[in-house]
Order: C-alpha cells, then structure tokens, then sequence
C-alpha cells in the first residue's frame, strides 16, 4: 500500500486516529472552503521545503499538489519485514513518457476524477513502468518501526532497486473490469508474503481495519470475497 511522500504525518494509529477525527468534523464544510485550506497549506509548504529542503510531511497531506499519478513516486511508508531485514518500499517511475509527464498539473476542481481520467487515457497507448526499491532498516533507533512520521536517512541507507514492475497498454475501465475491481476484490495491506509482513501500529491498526470494510462491503452487497490467484481471473 503505497502513498505519496516518504514518511506518514502521524508517527502511529493513536495519532492518526486524533487527526481522522478531526479531518471528519470538517468533512461538510463547503468545496470552496476544502479548496482553500488546500491552497493554504500548499503554499505554506513551499516555503517550509524552500527552507528545509523537504515537504512537511502533514502540510503535503492537506495540499499535495495535484500532479499526475503516473509521474509521481509512491512509498510504503510504515516499515515491513523484508525476509529476515526490515525495510520501506518504494515505487519510482521509470519510463520516458512518464517522465514526460512530470509537473503536470491536474485540475481536480473541473474534474472530480481527473486522476483516474489521467491514467486510463495514459494507458490507452503507453506503458507504465516502476522501478520497486528497497530501504534497509540500519539501525532501529534512527530507523524506527512504530514512528513512521521519521524519514529514514536516505544517504546511510539508500533506496536501492529490486525489481520493475510494468502496467502494458490496455482498457482499465472496461465494465467487466470495473465490476470485477468494485465489487469483488479486496483493499488491504495484507495482500502479501509472510516474509513482507507489515509493521508497526498504523500497519496492524490498517490490517483489522481494511478486513472489516471489507467483510462490511461483500456482505452488503451479497458478492462473495475472491482472491485471485492467477491473472487470468481478472477480467479484460
């Protein structure tokens, strides 16, 4: 489960659970004011990075600047087992026509689903490919497991690349598709080896959680739970 940005604003699930309950007493407030508390931080994050030389990590979770998906770079940002290591994961773009797209900025406020419009029409005729890299876990006390809101030094353990991960050109919209990813599969950070078992507590606060809306959404819906084991289950 990757997110923008290399570390999580809370340091664990106590923390993130303040700040959830704070984000939904302000999930009815107007667009325009969402919209401008967004700007806000955007702005004010630019001067924190121009001072520090990095985002502020709770900053760039209220007002990440909208830009392409696929031109971004994606971290695990909590720690996980890496066979008998422990490690963050990373997914940096890897293709030149991705790297075309970088800056690009998308307009979310003329288009709700701009992200996933960006994408499909990418898709349609290019391939997407990640490079997968690996940060080791050095030493647990400058590299901790139950703060993620810690940046892992990069210059004592750098990101180093283990694999590439390649999405070829298709239809990922098509209805059958849709269907299949809306109604059927599962979303949780558990969809893993043993030997990448998720750590600390925002990994094991998102493991209960993501099983039970899970159960909630296919008992709701009276769609029994796959788990495909082959990509010939998932529909064209």
């Amino acid at each position: 489960m990757f997110a923008t940005g290399p570390v999580f604003p809370n340091p664990d699930a106590k923390g993130f659970l303040g700040s959830m309950k704070q984000l939904e007493a302000g999930t009815s407030a107007p667009e325009a004011v969402k919209a401008a508390v967004s700007g806000a931080a955007r702005a004010l994050d630019s001067v924190v990075k121009a001072v520090k030389g990095e985002s502020s990590p709770l900053l760039d979770f209220f007002g990440h600047q909208p830009l392409h998906p696929l031109a971004e770079p994606y971290y695990s940002q909590a720690a996980l087992r890496y066979g008998e290591h422990i490690a963050k994961i990373a997914a940096f773009p890897a293709s030149p026509a991705q790297s075309a797209l970088a800056g690009e900025e998308l307009h979310p406020g003329e288009d709700p689903d701009a992200f996933r419009h960006a994408v499909l029409a990418y898709l349609k005729g290019e391939a997407a490919v990640f490079e997968i890299r690996v940060q080791l876990c050095l030493d647990l006390n400058e590299m901790p497991v139950e703060d993620a809101s810690k940046r892992w030094d990069e210059e004592a353990s750098p990101y180093r690349t283990v694999a590439r991960l390649v999405l070829p050109p298709q239809d990922g919209n098509s209805e059958a598709r849709r269907k299949y990813a809306d109604d059927v599969l599962s979303f949780r950070p558990a969809h893993s080896l043993a030997a990448h078992r998720p750590m600390g507590s925002l990994m094991r606060a998102r493991l209960k959680t993501y099983q039970a809306l899970s159960r909630f959404r296919h008992e709701r819906n009276h769609v029994s739970e796959v788990e495909p084991i082959s990509i010939d289950q998932v529909p064209a």
